[in-house]
């Protein structure tokens, strides 16, 4: 966030120095009673489907009053290893919630439930945050105990962009590129492959995961990646863990200068969609138990296997 907001931000904060019931919106302090007796009104589940850097996401999310309302810890799961992830923590003494700007997410556990389907009923509350140590208010509605916010409020507080596309009719996030990405930054209007989406993908998935036995989501590193993607190109040569030359995988970090305290490596094919291999992998104890290992980076690579065969070829790298 630019720096000239948040100051503004802090003098109308301070002008108003709302109590823990106010609410602001728009410059204006809002009458404390009227805004807390405000009737519920009608929340329908979002129809439209969502995509964060061109990969469809499934948030629990709702329409309310014609905005777009989700949750805050679920969007900071899906952003975290982006350029545009952030942190989540609730100060106490405070009384706010502390989000901290280009820092990984911790998951807490609960994370992208399952999207509600049915019409629930939604009532305002003036929620207070901390965006990097600099005070700004939000409004959000609360729904079964849980609390909404306004997607394009969050884009622009945390910088990142919100397209509605009318001929799909589809929402797109867009952070300006995942890492896994960075090396296509060069060449701005190139659509990315059905590989590299796949790669994102994985990287989702493995992470999903991850989240569901509150572990620590690893970070899509593009040096990593462009490693992994050497590693899936050798597969057509030499399928093992073993390079054509006879080398070990890991040696490939080293080709790529890429520093490591320990690492790993998991393979497959003939897999044509990222959930297949992704459930062959969970149902792997080996597999599995580098996915949800104490690594910290991971690269995905995936090469699509000459005709006649069919699927791809899949390659994930882990470091610590």
């Amino acid at each position: 966030m630019k720096n000239t907001c948040l100051v503004l931000l802090m003098t109308i904060l301070l002008t108003f120095l709302p109590t823990a019931s106010s609410a602001f919106e728009s410059g204006q302090a809002a009458d404390d009673d009227a805004f807390a007796t405000e009737s519920a009104i009608d929340a329908m589940p979002t129809q439209s489907q969502v995509y964060v850097d061109g990969v469809s996401v499934s948030f629990d999310a709702y329409n309310i009053a014609g905005s777009n309302y989700l949750k805050l810890r679920d969007l900071a799961y899906v952003l975290n290893g982006t350029a545009k992830q952030f942190a989540v923590s609730w100060d106490a003494a405070a009384s706010i919630i502390s989000i901290d700007i280009d820092q990984p997410y911790i998951p807490v556990g609960g994370e992208m439930s399952a999207k509600g389907i049915d019409i629930k009923q939604a009532r305002p509350s003036d929620i207070y945050f901390s965006v990097d140590s600099h005070p700004l208010l939000m409004i959000a509605y609360n729904i079964d105990d849980n609390n909404y916010f306004k997607l394009r409020d969050l884009g622009q507080a945390l910088d990142f962009s919100v397209d509605w596309h009318e001929e799909t009719r589809t929402i797109h996030i867009e952070t300006a590129p995942p890492a896994i990405l960075e090396a296509k930054a060069a060449a701005p209007g190139a659509e990315p492959s059905a590989e590299e989406e796949y790669a994102l993908e994985i990287v989702r998935l493995l992470n999903e995961e991850r989240g569901k036995r509150g572990l620590t989501p690893l970070t899509a590193d593009a040096g990593l990646c462009a490693a992994a993607q050497k590693r899936a190109q050798e597969l057509q040569q030499s399928y093992s863990h073993k390079r054509p030359n006879g080398s070990s995988f890991y040696t490939v970090l080293q080709e790529f200068n890429i520093p490591f305290n320990g690492c790993a490596e998991n393979i497959a094919s003939g897999q044509s969609f990222p959930q297949e291999i992704m459930h062959e992998w969970m149902i792997s104890t080996g597999h599995q138990e580098n996915i949800l290992g104490d690594y910290s980076s991971i690269g995905v690579g995936v090469v699509k296997r000459p005709e006649p065969h069919i699927g791809y070829y899949w390659a994930q790298l882990f470091i610590m």
